[in-house]
Formats: C-alpha cells, sequence, structure tokens
C-alpha cells in the first residue's frame, strides 16, 4: 500500500516551451529549435593550416566525434584585411576555393553537414553551387548589410553571429535579411575575445535575445574547454558553434583556444545527456520513484498497544518509515479519533482502522 498522503502533483511547465513551432528551422535533414536536439558544429575555421589532407581529417574525425556539422571560412588574404602584414600571415591559411566541392562531397560521405562562413560575395556563390544546408554570417560582418543581403537572397537558413553588436545593430542586422523575404535566421550569441573568459559569457543573454527578437538562439563559445557550452544548453541555446582542432599544439589562427578530438565526443555525448536531463518540466511520479516514496517517506505508527475503542493520544503514535499507513500531514486529525480495532505496537495506522 502506498502512503495515503493526499499528494497532489502539479504540472509545471518551462516558459520556453511557449516558443512557437514556428520558430523552428529545418537546416538539411535536421530540425534546429527548443525542445530539438542541439546542433553542434565543429568549427574548423582555419585549422587546416592551408593543407587539404588536413582539412579532410578535420572533416571525418568532426563526424566520428559525433559532431553535425564541420564548418570551415571562405575567405581572401587581401579580400579581408589592408593590412599587408595582416594579408601575409592570412595567406597561409586560406581555404582553396577549389576544395570546395571535393570537401563538400566527402563531408556528405561521412554524413556529417558542411558548412562555411562566406567573408565575400565569390564565397557566397560558391556555397551556393556546391549546395551547403545554410550560411553562417560572422559577428564581424553584422554591419556588413550588402553582404547580409547576398546571403539572403540564396533563401537558406543563416547563422547570425551577434558578437560586438547593440540590440539595434542586431535588429538592423535581422530587417535586412528578411527584406529579402528570408526569415531563416538563428542568432548565436558570441563573446568576440579568443579565448574568451568566463566573467564575460554571460549566458543569461541568450534568454535575453530569444524572448526580444523571437528566433532561435544558439551559442558560439570561445572559452576554453567545454563546460561552458554545456552549461549553455541549460540556457537554452540550440546551437553550439566550438572552435576544433586536431592538436592544440599546431601553428596557426584559431588551434591554441579550440578543443581537440577527445574533447568534442565528450562534449556531444554531454549535452545529449543534458537534453536528457532537461526534461518537459511536467512533474510526475516516475516509476523509479515509487520505491523512494515506499521506503524514504514516513507515515503514522501505533507507539503501544491501542485498544479497541479508546480514543488516540499523542503518546499512542509516532512518525516512523516506511510509507505505509496516513501520510504525517493529518497527524493531528489521527489524534482523538477513536480507535475501530486493536492495534498493535509498531502497526501503521490507516483510516480503516479509526474512526
Amino acid at each position: 500500500m502506498i502512503c495515503d498522503n493526499g499528494a497532489h502533483y502539479k504540472i509545471r511547465r518551462d516558459k520556453m516551451a511557449k516558443i512557437s513551432k514556428r520558430n523552428n528551422i529545418t537546416i538539411g535533414n535536421r530540425v534546429v529549435g527548443y525542445h530539438k536536439p542541439c546542433f553542434i558544429i565543429a568549427e574548423a575555421g582555419s585549422n587546416h593550416n592551408g593543407d587539404f589532407k588536413m582539412a579532410k581529417k578535420l572533416i571525418s574525425t568532426a563526424a566520428e566525434m559525433g559532431a553535425d556539422a564541420i564548418k570551415f571560412q571562405l575567405f581572401t588574404a587581401d579580400g579581408l584585411s589592408s593590412d599587408r602584414k595582416v594579408q601575409q600571415i592570412l595567406k597561409k591559411y586560406e581555404f582553396k576555393r577549389e576544395w570546395l566541392f571535393s570537401l563538400k562531397k566527402y563531408a556528405d560521405s561521412k554524413r556529417i553537414m558542411f558548412l562555411a562562413t562566406p567573408f565575400d560575395e565569390e564565397a557566397v556563390d560558391l556555397l551556393g553551387n556546391v549546395g551547403v544546408a545554410a550560411f553562417k554570417v560572422a559577428s564581424g560582418d553584422l554591419n556588413y548589410l550588402e553582404l547580409l543581403k547576398f546571403v539572403a537572397k540564396k533563401k537558406k537558413p543563416i547563422f547570425l553571429s551577434v558578437g560586438m553588436a547593440a540590440d539595434t545593430e542586431i535588429n538592423e542586422a535581422i530587417d535586412t535579411i528578411r527584406s529579402e523575404g528570408n526569415n531563416e535566421i538563428i542568432l548565436l550569441h558570441c563573446i568576440s575575445d579568443y579565448p574568451a573568459s568566463p566573467e564575460y559569457v554571460n549566458l543569461l543573454r541568450i534568454e535575453k535575445l530569444r524572448n526580444k527578437f523571437s528566433l532561435p538562439v544558439g551559442f558560439s563559445d570561445h572559452t576554453l574547454g567545454i563546460h561552458i557550452s554545456l552549461s549553455s544548453v541549460c540556457f537554452g541555446a540550440v546551437v553550439i558553434e566550438k572552435h576544433f582542432t586536431l592538436n592544440r599544439k599546431l601553428h596557426g589562427l584559431d588551434h591554441s583556444f579550440a578543443i581537440e578530438p577527445p574533447e568534442l565526443q565528450a562534449m556531444v555525448k554531454f549535452v545529449r545527456e543534458i537534453e536528457v536531463a532537461k526534461g518537459d518540466g511536467i512533474r510526475r511520479l516516475l516509476k523509479c520513484e515509487e520505491k523512494g516514496l515506499f521506503l524514504g517517506r514516513r507515515s503514522i505508527f501505533a507507539r503501544r498497544d491501542i485498544i479497541k475503542n479508546s480514543f488516540i493520544s499523542e503518546d499512542d503514535l509516532k512518525v516512523v518509515r516506511p510509507c505505509i499507513g496516513i501520510s504525517p500531514k493529518f497527524y493531528s486529525q489521527v489524534v482523538g479519533k477513536k480507535s475501530r480495532q486493536t492495534i498493535k505496537s509498531g502497526e501503521p495506522i490507516t483510516w480503516g482502522k479509526i474512526g
């Protein structure tokens, strides 16, 4: 017999569950949005170091570690910076555009989505031609409205990083994309520092962005390690973008603050466990808790023999485990009742025995 405790399990729904399903966005064969599996992007960026074989290895390893997508950056040194010295550095890390079709095909064969951040219109066209499922716009290009328009015209979902941006700038970028008839926007909360210090990450910003712009919001994480990325899932991030390298000791632009394959694998595993643990916000008595309810909660027992037709006093009662009698919440109602039968010491008090 389960304890007669009059328990009532109230339904409590997370307020985020009110977000409409229309805010979910389909990317390839995946639906990205609230109550959907977090979309995990391994940001290879320039960590191929200008080496085609390393780019392939990044793709196959990210797929093996369980990432949903692998992402590169399509820039040209002279198209990104006016500084000759900076151009010389960047030149070593350009993603060769002739790699695109073969690497996209290779990613498809490994069942991982191929994505890239374009930094010029030619790159946008090439990515469109190769058939990417979505585009990424970097935080630094949030106010490059002509590029946003050009990307938006491809009618593909857009991951829009909003590092360094004021709400007015974000709103202008969203309006620019929507002016081209494209409403498929996912904002990525981002701190544009490499690596970013946890004290500046401000994960509560994810909810603020979601509520203000009524769009799905993810997290582009530049902190060291994976723990902040994991925390972002609890704050409602529907996407995690995390810099990824084969070896943090490699020389290059982004290796030092990127995660290595074992960390990516662990991050994917833990994200999936956190998603399961988040649940749906509805409180139910679970099958696994029934034993605990029986053994862990107390009920009212006879401290000594209680003779039939005698009035029950506090001295007759004790409140102990397990939960097979009347709940302690009804203790005051039991005191003063008359016993309908003799109740032996150590027996549970039930409503049928008193009246």
